[in-house]
């Protein structure tokens, strides 16, 4: 196993992975670069990276993985504790305040 990082290019992160198997990313420099890619395994620790041609790849023998689809509990709790917090301060924003009238109808 090989640990490379700080690339400040693309040009260089390709020069670090060159003849890896398996690629663990961060994602930096892989969307720019997925196209230069050859025979590797890449995964990187983001839920989307973009659209990509998926069948070019397979072509150069590259497998991306993703957590796609990792978040999707924590944005039901977000959704779901938005609601809450909205409920939670609903009665004020409908009190009445002074100089203002509230109208049926």
């Amino acid at each position: 196993m090989t640990t490379a990082g700080g690339a400040s290019s693309g040009d260089e992160w390709l020069k670090q992975i060159e003849g890896a198997d398996v690629v663990c990313s961060d994602g930096t420099f892989v969307a720019g670069n997925l196209e230069r890619l050859r025979d590797v395994f890449i995964t990187f620790p983001f839920v989307e990276l973009g659209s990509f041609d998926t069948d070019a790849l397979a072509r150069r023998n590259v497998m991306v993985a993703n957590a796609r689809g990792s978040n999707r509990d924590s944005v039901v709790e977000w959704a779901v504790f938005m609601a809450l917090s909205l409920l939670r301060r609903f009665p004020r924003l409908c009190e009445r305040r002074p100089g203002t009238a509230v109208r049926a109808g």
